[in-house]
């Protein structure tokens, strides 16, 4: 379910690998004021998700983002290590609980 959102999120802009376990790297043609609105643009996407399936889970993700722009004298590989440390920040502050809340029907 998660390399499919993120192959739907990407598109054509860009690629999407798993490097490992639950761990996907995106590399995007992206301008800087957009690693918000891409940002954005996950979440919405897998609470869009969340809402449509009858999982009684939450599928949910944490995002890291580096920007690498053509004159920088940054590697591609520490581009990743710089936004692998900006993920696992947000897996800090990500609840623990991906468990769905059930409503009863006098309540829906």
């Amino acid at each position: 379910s998660i390399s499919d959102l993120l192959k739907e999120i990407v598109g054509t802009s860009g690629a999407l690998g798993r490097i490992g376990g639950d761990e996907f790297a995106c590399v995007i043609s992206y301008q800087e004021d957009r690693v918000v609105s891409f940002e954005q643009e996950v979440a919405e996407e897998f609470d869009r998700f969340n809402q449509s399936t009858d999982k009684p889970y939450n599928v949910t993700v944490s995002v890291g983002t580096y920007i690498l722009t053509p004159d920088s004298e940054v590697s591609l590989e520490n581009a990743i290590t710089l936004a692998d440390e900006k993920l696992y920040e947000a897996k800090l502050t990500r609840s623990k609980n991906v468990k769905k809340e059930v409503k009863f029907a006098e309540e829906a």
